[in-house]
This record gives structure tokens, sequence and C-alpha cells, in this order.
């Protein structure tokens, strides 16, 4: 149990700042704002995370930071259809 919420937790630094390095990434292309917008989920998402462990993760917690990793998912999802169009434009410099 305590290497998967150690896991975890390596995993969720390691998009937390892949979040923030995509929004430094695109920060001049058509798609700023949206990966802006992913890396302010992502960071909800790892505070809602860090909450819900010091509360003993009670099922209300659990449930809203289950239902924040599903829109962070489609998020990125989304992001990466967006990012690949032919267009050059929308990669980042």
């Amino acid at each position: 149990r305590a290497a998967t919420q150690f896991n975890h937790r390596i995993l969720a630094y390691a998009i937390w700042a892949g979040s923030l390095a995509s929004a430094w990434a695109f920060r001049s292309t058509p798609l700023r704002q949206e990966f802006r917008w992913l890396a302010v989920l992502v960071t909800l998402q790892a505070v809602w995370g860090i909450l819900t462990l010091v509360h003993a993760a009670p099922m209300n917690l659990a449930l809203v930071h289950q239902g924040l990793g599903v829109i962070v998912t489609l998020m990125a999802v989304r992001l990466v259809w967006q990012s690949r169009g032919t267009s050059s434009e929308n990669r980042p410099a």
C-alpha cells in the first residue's frame, strides 16, 4: 500500500511538472490558453489529492479527486488532438 501511494505521488508530480512545461512550451501558440487551463486543472487535481490524503480519504473527497482526474484526462486528450493539426502555428517554438 505504501508503494502504491508513493508511486501515485511521484507520477502526480511528473504530470504536474509536465503540465507546467507544456503551458510554457505552448505559450506563444494559439493553444496557449488551453494549455494554461490544463496546468490549472492539474494543479487543482494535485491540491485536491493532497486534501483527500490529509483527511484520510473520505468518500466524498475521493470521488471529487476521481472526477477531476477524468476531466484532466479529457482535457489532455483534447489538446493532443488539437495540437496534431498540420499547421505549424500550433506547435511550440
